[in-house]
């Protein structure tokens, strides 16, 4: 299956691919139902977003949401599976937020 890391996630390997966590794993069964049954589309893992452009004396810095995909009224999705721990990490609301800043376009979600 895999490793522990520092928040006691076992990483799982599945034929879609590694996951971070089972919760991850579980909620993606869940939208691929979903995207079956056309209720969402364009499902997409690990979705990396520039959130900081780079300039001459730094790289950018990027959000990397855990899915993305388009609900049927056409409501673009930005979705991470997060702990309560990792929600309340300052690195993480910093990305979160500007996130929500750079893309309104996107409703976000943590789940």
């Amino acid at each position: 299956m895999g490793y522990k890391n520092k928040y006691h996630n076992k990483k799982v390997t599945t034929e879609f691919g590694v996951f971070d966590s089972q919760k991850e794993y579980q909620r993606f069964n869940e939208l691929l139902m979903l995207q079956r049954a056309g209720v969402i589309e364009d499902l997409q893992r690990q979705v990396k977003f520039e959130v900081i452009p780079k300039t001459p004396t730094e790289r950018p810095a990027y959000y990397v949401a855990d899915f993305c995909y388009k609900k049927a009224d056409g409501k673009m999705i930005a979705e991470d599976v997060k702990s309560p721990i990792t929600r309340k990490l300052h690195d993480y609301i910093l990305k979160r937020k500007l996130m929500k800043w750079r893309y309104p376009e996107y409703q976000f979600i943590e789940t």
